[in-house]
């Protein structure tokens, strides 16, 4: 079972520097995932996981106007995450695009499913990390 107290141990680990890792985007989703909802830090990620913040489970990133800020305050890391993705699995850019549920239409849907990627792909790497699949 994952615990706050291995997630908070886990964050202090990967960063050195306390400012680092107070503004990572693993940070932010470990703190999203351990906010008392009622639900266990390991069932928000396996629903993060599992049915994807199109769903709705990510209440922070429903509306496209906190999903912009958000993507404005993250847009490096997610970029590293897509990059280190894309490294990971052979896919173009292009290829890696036409995987998403939908077409993109505008800047503004591409912030969103670039934003919804990288918190599924941290909750799956999460769950690998702590063997929680």
């Amino acid at each position: 079972m994952i615990s706050k107290r291995a997630l908070k141990r886990y964050l202090h680990e990967k960063f050195e520097y306390k400012h680092e890792r107070k503004q990572s985007l693993e940070a932010w989703l470990v703190r999203y995932v351990c906010a008392d909802r009622g639900y266990s830090p390991e069932g928000q990620l396996k629903d993060i996981a599992t049915h994807g913040c199109v769903s709705g489970c990510v209440g922070e990133l429903i509306y496209h106007t906190d999903i912009r800020r958000f993507y404005q305050k993250y847009e490096t890391q997610i970029w590293e995450l897509v990059a280190d993705f894309l490294e990971s699995t052979g896919e173009t850019l292009g290829q890696f695009i036409d995987n998403f549920r939908q077409n993109i239409e505008d800047e503004t849907g591409l912030k969103v499913w670039l934003t919804w990627f990288a918190i599924e792909h941290l909750a799956f790497k999460f769950l690998e990390q702590f063997n929680a699949e």
